[in-house]
């Protein structure tokens, strides 16, 4: 059925950055709670509106699919980071840099844990969804 409006990817796209965007910012800054709960506001509204906007008919599968793509997402973002970093090892061997060499290091950890997170968060839902 063709629908009008914002596609599901680009919906989990949007909730996934903008979830990265408030762990950066509560890490950043953790004494920030009213910026927080601004940012966490307009999640909330974001969806309600995308949900809204689909109309009454919402498989009940709904979540259960977003977190699927929120995970391929992550798991799109482990390959350039892993790519990158070989890509960084390769380039520091001829005196080159590739962007925060501290940055490089931790960020393929920190995707590990938002994969076992988001794991969690589809196993959650999908037990929650289970006829």
């Amino acid at each position: 059925m063709l629908r009008e409006g914002i596609h599901l990817w680009d919906f989990a796209l949007f909730r996934s950055s903008m979830r990265r965007h408030l762990w950066r910012h509560m890490v950043r800054f953790p004494l920030r709670r009213r910026r927080r709960a601004a940012i966490r506001r307009g999640m909330e509204a974001f969806q309600q509106g995308y949900v809204a906007s689909i109309g009454a008919d919402i498989p009940r599968w709904f979540g259960a699919i977003v977190w699927l793509l929120e995970l391929q997402r992550t798991a799109v973002l482990m390959t350039m980071q892993q790519g990158k970093v070989t890509v960084t090892g390769e380039r520091r061997e001829k005196g080159q840099s590739l962007g925060n060499p501290l940055a490089n290091r931790v960020s393929l950890p920190l995707l590990n844990v938002e994969k076992q997170w988001l794991f969690q968060q589809l196993a959650r839902e999908l037990n929650r969804t289970a006829p």
